[in-house]
């Protein structure tokens, strides 16, 4: 069995959105492995003296327990180019696994800066964020997700996002897309400007 991650902020030496965190690791080690202890990451984590400021990302790896906690200076993948590309409709990332085989294969076929994944017509996710839309009005982040991500909850309980269905062809509706992950929330990732036609 593969091991899992969560990838969390760490800004101004705080912990960014913890508790959602702590929630998608709960739903993940209840569904693999229910009769392990309970991990609690307030309690795991301890951000080093060292990091400053700055972003930092913290990889927290897990299975049973904690394997392996990395933090690292946080730098930002360009976002400037992207390829629409359908999945194979059976494919399935409903937490977040280190076992990124076919999305790494996906990545390393085309020569662009991210994918937009297509499965079943339906828009999902980016291959490393949750997707938001710009429709003149709203940013709109599709319903067929891929994976649940921390920052897409937690901007769809402030009510900074809403969300909807988004069919491929529905992408004529929308000016702009943005990447959101825990290390990106709305204000923090650059729009990109959707072309059509």
């Amino acid at each position: 069995m593969s091991l899992f991650i969560e990838s969390i902020c760490c800004l101004n030496h705080s912990l960014r959105n913890l508790s959602f965190h702590q929630q998608r690791l709960n739903e993940t080690h209840q569904q693999f492995f229910p009769d392990a202890e309970p991990i609690c990451l307030a309690t795991a984590l301890q951000v080093p003296l060292s990091v400053n400021h700055e972003k930092h990302k913290v990889r927290v790896v897990y299975g049973e327990k904690i394997t392996e906690i990395i933090v690292e200076h946080y730098q930002p993948k360009p976002f400037n180019t992207f390829v629409l590309v359908d999945i194979d409709p059976s494919f399935c990332y409903a937490h977040k696994s280190t076992d990124r085989t076919y999305l790494s294969t996906l990545v390393n076929k085309y020569k662009t800066d991210d994918l937009i994944l297509v499965k079943n017509d339906h828009i999902t996710d980016s291959t490393i964020a949750n997707l938001v839309f710009y429709d003149g009005l709203n940013w709109v982040t599709p319903t067929t997700y891929l994976l649940k991500g921390t920052m897409r909850s937690y901007l769809l309980s402030t009510g900074q996002i809403i969300e909807r269905k988004i069919k491929k062809d529905d992408l004529k509706h929308y000016t702009h897309v943005k990447r959101i992950n825990a290390l990106m929330n709305l204000n923090e990732t650059p729009p990109l400007f959707l072309h059509h036609g």
